[in-house]
């Protein structure tokens, strides 16, 4: 497997953020600045990004809901994640 880094966009109605997913071997790190949000199994978020449904891992709850994949930080702000960059990223896993 594969192991490097890419962006990720997430949106609101206010504000744009960009994550940064570290891919290793095993895991996916997923970064906003300089704090970590989540530690994933790389094999878990591989099958959510061809399956969709709910994943919840660390402070980062994942789900898709018919057209669109949604991502909660800390259980209180929910961002769209944009289909053509999960898209991108699932050609990494």
């Amino acid at each position: 497997m594969r192991i490097g880094r890419t962006d990720l966009l997430i949106s609101d109605d206010a504000s744009i953020l960009a994550l940064e997913l570290v891919l290793r071997t095993d895991d996916v790190t997923v970064w906003f600045g300089n704090r970590t949000l989540a530690v994933m199994a790389r094999d878990a978020f591989a099958s959510w990004l061809r399956s969709g449904g709910d994943l919840v891992v660390d402070d980062l709850s994942w789900t898709t809901d018919g057209r669109f994949a949604r991502l909660t930080i800390d259980g209180h702000r929910t961002y769209v994640v944009d289909n053509e960059a999960l898209a991108q990223l699932a050609r990494h896993m």
